[in-house]
């Protein structure tokens, strides 16, 4: 004698077929049968077929499987994709030929003003399933993340986007479903400019807690501060202030300088096009001349064959349009230098050092050396220049006053500056072998002279 039960889970999730026979004796049952048994406990779903033949061709005391409930298909949960790095890590990069420039780590993580640094990714909802008896199994909806803009840091409209609102360093906290996302502004370096911290190229201020060693860069779209002595190369767009640069080179205000550039560049090419108008001009008292004679001529007693040629030749000549478009050019060339101009006053950036020796200072904005000097220097500046100590050798070129104390040796070393046309030179001590020169006049002292006052007066530098 054979007993067959089907046997539910108390869950729901799985149906048994519960088999036991007397021994020797084997069940004698239908499939049909045993799917009945099935929707007499309930079991509507999940049935297992294949497990339900097995059974069929070889039936035997046992518990079976019979049927089995579809679990939910879970929901992809919403989250938030950094796109840029924010670790610090070297980043060596190889060349096409090979070789690799271990000064170049690009070890500092940096995004642009206006870079997209991390966004929201949508979640997937699941998939509901069913208990063996047909009852739904429904997901859990997808988690949502959110994006919480800290220091620097805004939203889109939608909500989707952190975006920066200052270059700087990238940086994500995250927190639960709550991610973190701020920019620092100011990047610190404790220590040297070296070879262990590559070149430094950075969107925001640095801050060097030491030097910056020979043969290595500083670049930053903001000011840079240099504890101890610049050696390498330093190159913002905004300020720059440092103990001391030997041998090594500073550029503050880039961005100025190229549009200084730009500006005289401009400047030439509209001077240019109206001497070329002056010119053209001539020419169109010329062309009226001309086409005074070719009307007489077209109606004169010439061939008509000489008079089509004649009247083709005015027409051609009337069509010329080369003043007004010239014209146009300068007007517009002057309208861009202008605004290249406004963009300027805006973008000053000085250079402040306490000494200098056989070094290049340039700044868009001022130059100032506050300790005892500047030495074999170059110092080109958009402003004016201070020096408090001594300026010996090398030269100064600047677009505003020059206050230096001492300028030049009594041994007459070679000490040039030159300033725009109409500014000033102050100088406490000034030697023999220092040339100033003032716009277009040039001054070379014969003898030493003090509490110097350098200006152009009747068209003469004064002392």
């Amino acid at each position: 004698m054979c007993r067959i039960v089907v046997l539910v889970a108390p869950t729901r999730l799985k149906a048994y077929l519960d088999v036991k026979c007397s021994d020797g004796e084997r069940p004698q049952v239908t499939l049909d049968a045993l799917k009945e048994l099935l929707a007499e406990k309930g079991v509507t779903h999940g049935a297992k077929e294949d497990a339900l033949w097995k059974f069929m061709e070889s039936p035997s005391s046992g518990r079976y499987v019979v049927a089995e409930a579809m679990p939910a298909e879970p929901a992809v949960d919403e989250t938030v994709e950094v796109l840029c790095r924010t670790k610090e890590e070297a980043q060596l990069t190889e060349k096409e030929d090979g070789s690799v420039d271990f000064r170049e780590t690009d070890r500092f993580p940096t995004v642009e003003s206006g870079e997209t640094i991390a966004v929201k990714r949508p979640g997937v909802p699941g998939k509901p399933g069913f208990r063996v008896d047909g009852e739904l199994l429904l997901p859990s909806p997808p988690r949502p993340a959110e994006i919480e803009p800290g220091k620097n840091v805004a939203l889109s409209g939608d909500g989707a986007k952190a975006l920066a609102l200052k270059g700087g360093r990238p940086m994500v906290r995250v927190s639960g479903n709550r991610w973190i996302v701020s920019v620092e502004p100011v990047l610190k370096i404790y220590g040297d400019v070296s070879l262990e911290t590559g070149n430094v190229r950075f969107q925001g201020d640095v801050r060097v807690s030491g030097s910056v060693r020979e043969g290595m860069e500083v670049e930053a779209s903001g000011s840079v501060f240099v504890a101890s002595e610049v050696a390498g190369r330093v190159f913002a767009e905004g300020g720059v202030t440092a103990a001391r640069v030997i041998a090594g080179s500073v550029r503050a205000g880039c961005l100025v300088m190229c549009y200084s550039e730009i500006r005289s560049f401009l400047a030439e090419m509209r001077e240019g096009l109206l001497q070329i108008t002056k010119d053209v001009k001539k020419a169109e008292e010329k062309r009226r001349s001309v086409l005074e004679s070719l009307e007489k001529l077209s109606r004169s007693d010439f061939s008509q064959k000489a008079r089509n040629a004649f009247v083709r030749a005015k027409e051609s000549l009337r069509s010329a349009k080369e003043t007004d478009a010239v014209s146009e050019a300068a007007q517009n060339l002057l309208m861009v230098r202008d605004e290249v101009e406004e963009y300027i006053s805006c973008l000053r950036a000085d250079v402040t050092v306490q000494y200098v020796m056989n070094a290049t200072l340039e700044a868009a904005g001022q130059v100032r050396v506050t300790g005892s000097g500047a030495f074999g220097a170059v110092i080109r500046a958009g402003g004016g220049v201070q020096v408090a100590g001594v300026l010996r050798g090398g030269e100064l070129n600047a677009g505003d006053d020059v206050s230096v104390k001492e300028v030049g040796s009594a041994m007459g070393v070679p000490t040039r500056i030159k300033v725009s046309a109409g500014k000033r030179v102050r100088a406490e001590k000034l030697f023999p072998g220092a040339v100033v020169q003032i716009g277009g006049l040039t001054f070379k002292p014969d003898r030493e002279i003090r509490n110097a006052f350098l200006r152009v007066e009747g068209g003469e530098i004064k002392t």
